[in-house]
């Protein structure tokens, strides 16, 4: 009720938003706000619905920009005129008759009058023109109806499409009374019939000769309506289809893939020559029926896409990955070296890729003299007397193999034995060199000497 709205007024003083629609208030200055107006910075004050019969005292409220007084019994509006700063104004459903004087508020720019049926048609022509175009609103008794304006934009009269064509229908509508229209626009053909609503839309049309309509009906009934002549064409769109990859292959880095596909138009035969290839990682990868191109290393989406006489464009599109060559590092032995026959050696190697990561277990080891030697990052064996290509090699996850070789030589100690003397008094003279290390001399499988690399001794 009143008494609690004034209670709230007067314990907040920074009040800048009041709303008291549909709250009786008898006489304007019982509001606790004009007991000291100049304490309030009101800027929107909504007195609607409130029983009133004038509006003596509003002037006070000097800063406020927003009023609605709707749905009153309202007929002098003078105090309303003092308010400067006004920008929002509904007297909306009084008994207003005079209104001039409004125009005094020189910021208004929404005055609603609608409802207020004493008011001479005269007096609102005068009082408009000195209002922003477009902020008044009238009451029906003296609103001219007239018929909504209508204007095609797009398609352009005689145009030619096809019947696979996106057709761009483009238009504007307004009306004195409604103002824009644009939404309320209905389109049609005279062989589809309806096309859709609103001022643009795309859509498009059977082969024909049509006669496109776009009408707008305003909201007292009026219609108005314009056409265009548009020519379409039948037409039907390309096919295509890829043929060299299947979705989801697999290819390694550096290799050169077959792109191949067919293109066909029932208007334009066959249409493989134009067919454009790309990718969704590496961009235009070129055209024609076949290419051979490599690839980065990822994920693809390989798009084959061809466009007819008429514009219209279909498309295809197949995934592959690219996969990265591992990477392989030959740590020993080091090529050209040389072992003794028996001497162990170290097979060492690093490997890795970039989708596995550490793949050295993959490693594989063979020798082309002795075979398969083993697998991981480091072995150590004896190989056989000879000259050895040793070849490492590892394999990732997508079949991708990376190989490296070294050769190494297994050499033997350079021995000659000389026996002399008689029966058991016989001497065996040993003569070797060539040897890498020092050297054991056994005798009848014992241990019995070692000696330097080369040198001689009797026995």
């Amino acid at each position: 009720d009143l008494n609690t709205v004034n209670i709230i007024i007067s314990n907040n003083s920074s009040l800048t938003h009041l709303g008291l629609g549909g709250i009786h208030i008898p006489q304007l200055d019982q509001l606790a706000i004009f007991n000291t107006p100049s304490e309030y910075n009101l800027l929107e004050l909504d007195i609607s619905n409130a029983g009133l019969s004038d509006l003596n005292q509003i002037n006070r409220l000097v800063n406020l920009q927003t009023l609605n007084a709707s749905s009153n019994s309202l007929v002098d509006v003078y105090p309303v005129s003092l308010l400067q700063h006004l920008e929002v104004l509904d007297l909306s459903h009084n008994d207003i008759q005079y209104v001039n004087m409004l125009s005094a508020i020189t910021d208004l720019k929404v005055l609603d009058l609608r409802g207020n049926l004493n008011i001479q048609c005269a007096e609102l022509d005068d009082l408009e023109t000195r209002l922003i175009p477009g902020a008044l609103l009238r009451p029906a008794t003296c609103i001219i109806f007239t018929a909504p304006d209508i204007s095609i934009l797009s398609p352009p009269d005689m145009q030619l499409f096809y019947s696979t064509s996106s057709i761009n229908f483009l238009a504007t509508a307004s009306d004195a009374e409604d103002g824009v229209l644009d939404a309320s626009i209905q389109w049609s053909s005279n062989l589809d019939g309806v096309i859709g609503s609103g001022a643009s839309l795309v859509a498009t049309l059977n082969a024909g000769e049509h006669i496109v309509t776009a009408s707008v009906t305003d909201s007292h009934g009026n219609t108005a309506s314009t056409t265009v002549n548009v020519t379409v064409l039948h037409n039907t769109a390309p096919e295509i289809t890829i043929l060299s990859i299947i979705d989801g292959a697999v290819f390694n880095a550096g290799e050169n893939i077959l792109l191949g596909a067919s293109a066909f138009d029932i208007e334009d035969g066959d249409l493989g020559f134009s067919i454009q290839w790309s990718s969704s990682v590496d961009g235009n990868l070129g055209s024609g029926a076949n290419i051979f191109i490599p690839l980065s290393i990822g994920h693809h989406i390989i798009t084959a896409s061809v466009t007819d006489a008429a514009g219209v464009n279909t498309a295809q599109s197949v995934s592959l990955s690219v996969n990265a060559l591992p990477l392989l590092n030959l740590l020993s032995p080091a090529n050209g070296s040389l072992f003794m026959l028996q001497e162990t050696l170290e097979l060492s190697a690093m490997a890795s890729d970039f989708e596995d990561g550490d793949i050295g277990a993959n490693i594989q080891w063979s020798s082309d003299i002795d075979g398969f030697l083993g697998t991981g990052v480091s072995l150590i064996r004896t190989l056989s007397l000879g000259n050895h290509n040793i070849t490492v090699s590892v394999t990732d996850s997508a079949g991708a193999t990376q190989t490296s070789t070294t050769n190494v030589v297994i050499d033997q100690v350079d021995l000659q034995i000389t026996v002399s003397g008689w029966r058991k008094w016989k001497t065996a003279t040993l003569s070797w060199g060539r040897a890498r290390t020092a050297v054991d001399i056994y005798m009848d499988g014992v241990l019995i000497d070692t000696a330097t690399s080369s040198g001689t001794a009797d026995y």
